[in-house]
């Protein structure tokens, strides 16, 4: 059943559902459970685990949040700063007087996050880490843990010349990618000598984020993820963050292309940054609790930018990996685009397959937010499978979305992104999800301006404010990245 509502009804009826749901949530138990005299307080559950490291003569890489305090009229400057400068002058003032209290030559900044109330910080002894306890403007501390990569001919499938039909291809909008970097001399990218050059390179920006390797892309992965966003949305601009150290990512490298993103977006209009990869442990419910991607996921949807994540490659069926399971965060499952016969993963086995069949590793929960084409997807040259590529589609569908109603919110362009004609049950749990129908989408261009919210089933739009609402409850999983049918 489907029902249409205008944007006042729909505010209501979200302030009555979060109004129903319990104020309070159970933590589940987590690998700092085993220090049961850890200080009380969000994540300071970790500081023991901290401590015992830096007893040992090893270094602790943390990541911490600040509260966000005026400091500015302790400010000897004499300047009052514009309006639009005046967060980012707290944000570096607060921070600077934090570390001002620790011990000089017994910590090493990592990552000082402009955009965020956070830095990341190398740890060298324990009296450095009990400073940052003890310090009333430090509200949590984050292990630096790595992640994974989340490693198909599926335009079709999706509806894509649908937008193409109707003029939308992403024009003036822009996508990051947060992942191994991307190779834009490869033709996909439009035979590019450097970032924007020629006018046909359809890369603008390359950044490097990790400690530079020397390569534009030393995994291939990231160049294969922009290409499927990029094949989705043709005209959008590809913005490629290499995050990628050495052979994993860290969750604080992750944290400064996040970071990257919101201090440029009104640069590129960047409409969605796209992360396919993730922890090795996963959630069964949104994961709001101990997680340090909160902070920059709410900022980058409070500048405009939808952040898109793929669930995983664990065979999970009631459990998603982090980034994914965010609140905020559009969590992406896999299906097949095709019958390609059976196909032995690492991690399960689809004996038969069939077109809009969810794949047996494709990590799943009741929060998911879309499937997409994520097997065997060929792009740049490379065909690669996982929820790494079904990701993408989503990312260069909002695209396609941000370039036909730029004067829509980002709310409501999500609403669109999740509206279908195709619903998905995932044998496994019998969990429906939506898979990503840009024709559905996009709809009739000429309501761009329209101040009625699209069309939304029932279900959908109960497990769209539900899906966000909640603190996970972690499952050990061993994530696994796939290239084709083969474990890497």
């Amino acid at each position: 059943m489907f029902f249409q509502i205008n944007k006042n009804t729909f505010a209501l009826m979200l302030v009555a559902i979060f109004l129903s749901v319990p104020a309070t949530a159970k933590f589940e138990p987590s690998e700092f459970e085993r220090y049961p005299d850890a200080k009380i307080g969000l994540n300071r559950k970790a500081a023991p685990y901290f401590l015992d490291k830096l007893k040992n003569v090893e270094v602790a890489n943390i990541i911490v949040l600040y509260r966000e305090t005026n400091t500015l009229q302790n400010s000897n400057s004499g300047a009052v700063p514009s309006a639009q400068n005046l967060r980012f002058t707290q944000l570096r003032d607060f921070k600077q007087r934090a570390n001002n209290k620790l011990p000089a030559g017994e910590y090493h900044l990592v990552h000082e996050y402009d955009q965020l109330p956070m830095q990341a910080i190398q740890l060298k002894t324990t009296i450095t880490l009990t400073q940052l306890l003890s310090d009333p403007d430090v509200i949590a501390i984050y292990n630096d843990e790595p992640l994974v990569l989340h490693l198909a001919e599926s335009l079709p499938l999706i509806n894509q010349q649908f937008a193409l039909n109707e003029g939308v291809t992403g024009q003036g909008t822009s996508v990051a990618i947060l992942d191994t970097g991307a190779d834009y001399t490869n033709a996909a990218f439009g035979g590019c000598t450097s970032p924007g050059v020629p006018a046909s390179c359809r890369v603008s920006a390359a950044v490097e984020i990790s400690p530079n390797d020397g390569a534009l892309d030393s995994n291939g992965h990231g160049t294969n993820v922009a290409a499927i966003a990029l094949g989705v949305a043709p005209a959008t601009k590809i913005i490629a963050l290499d995050i990628m150290n050495g052979t994993n990512i860290s969750t604080s490298d992750a944290i400064a292309g996040i970071n990257w993103v919101i201090a440029n977006h009104a640069t590129y209009n960047i409409a969605a940054l796209n992360m396919s990869f993730g922890s090795s442990t996963t959630y069964s419910s949104p994961c709001s609790s101990f997680n340090p991607f909160s902070t920059p996921v709410n900022n980058a949807k409070a500048a405009g930018i939808s952040v898109i994540a793929s669930s995983g490659n664990n065979a999970n069926s009631n459990g998603i990996a982090s980034p994914a399971c965010t609140p905020g965060v559009l969590a992406i499952g896999a299906v097949y685009d095709s019958n390609v016969g059976g196909l032995n993963w690492s991690v399960c086995t689809d004996s038969t397959t069939k077109s809009d069949q969810v794949g047996c590793f494709s990590n799943s929960a009741a929060y998911l937010f879309l499937l997409a084409p994520g097997v065997m997807i060929t792009a740049a040259g490379a065909t690669l499978s996982g929820t790494s590529q079904a990701a993408p589609h989503v990312t260069g569908a909002m695209a396609l979305l941000k370039s036909a109603y730029p004067n829509l919110s980002l709310a409501e362009l999500e609403i669109r992104l999740h509206k279908s004609d195709t619903l998905i049950t995932d044998s496994r749990n019998n969990v429906t999800t939506p898979r990503l129908d840009i024709r559905a989408a996009v709809g009739t261009i000429a309501v761009s301006n329209s101040d009625e919210i699209p069309t939304l089933p029932a279900w959908a739009l109960v497990l769209s404010i539900l899906g966000f609402i909640g603190i996970g409850a972690r499952v050990g999983a061993r994530s696994t990245a796939f290239n084709e049918n083969k474990t890497y």
